[in-house]
């Protein structure tokens, strides 16, 4: 809680004056959708696959208008026969998905996981967070023959960063860790979901706003919409079939 503080006023000394304001209200108003926030789950008479989605506020699908345009409830939509257990969290990092996957004892069709996000966001360090993801992998394919990661994009790019330094910074932690990650994915034969961009190939650029909630640093509906594109893509990519 203190470095979560810490780094809060270091965002808004860095904003500037003209920033704070802006900043505190995104703050308050990020809390709110994390409180009203509902991961999507979803469990038919007779299951015909067996999906775990596992991770932060991305899993949950915070700022989603509703939980079924979340990647888990898009999932459902295009899969309706599949059984969607979430474990998504608000605020998980990638340590913390490590413990609850090693309380797991089913077996999954396929682990989806959508952590990392919250490592670049709070500083953890990338050494600590890269042994952290090997062994979540390794955990993740003693459960499941198929296992997806997806992290984030560039984070520096969301709204959310009213100063250029900010955004800077934010968008080098992102290449830095995206990077490492899909090189273990890579090491360790899983899905890895390439959401990095630059400014200029931004999917969401130019009307970057209307991808995001309104806090501007959770994703909407349409932002989890690209998002699920991609997803799906990495899927069909990889030859992961799933019964209809």
């Amino acid at each position: 809680m203190k470095f979560t503080i810490a780094l809060i006023i270091f965002m808004i000394v860095m904003s500037g004056y003209f920033g704070v304001f802006g900043m505190i209200g995104n703050i308050r108003t990020g809390r709110m959708l994390v409180t009203n926030s509902e991961a999507f789950s979803y469990l038919p008479p007779t299951p015909r696959y067996r999906v775990l989605f596992l991770g932060d506020s991305t899993a949950v699908g915070t700022g989603a208008a509703d939980p079924a345009n979340s990647l888990a409830g898009r999932f459902h939509i295009d899969h309706p026969a599949a059984a969607i257990t979430n474990m998504g969290e608000n605020g998980l990092k990638v340590e913390d998905a490590l413990v609850r996957m090693r309380t797991l004892r089913d077996q999954y069709d396929l682990i989806v996981l959508q952590v990392g996000a919250n490592d670049i966001l709070y500083f953890s360090s990338l050494s600590h967070t890269t042994q952290q993801l090997n062994e979540l992998l390794t955990e993740a394919q003693t459960h499941a023959d198929n296992v997806v990661l997806i992290t984030s994009g560039n984070i520096g790019l969301a709204p959310f960063f009213t100063s250029p330094d900010i955004s800077r910074l934010y968008s080098f932690r992102s290449k830095r860790f995206l990077d490492s990650f899909e090189q273990i994915t890579t090491s360790k034969e899983v899905l890895f979901v390439d959401l990095y961009t630059e400014h200029d190939e931004d999917p969401f650029n130019p009307n970057v706003e209307e991808y995001y909630a309104a806090d501007k640093l959770h994703l909407n509906d349409d932002g989890y919409r690209v998002w699920y594109e991609n997803f799906k893509a990495t899927l069909d990519d990889g030859g992961v079939v799933i019964p209809q």
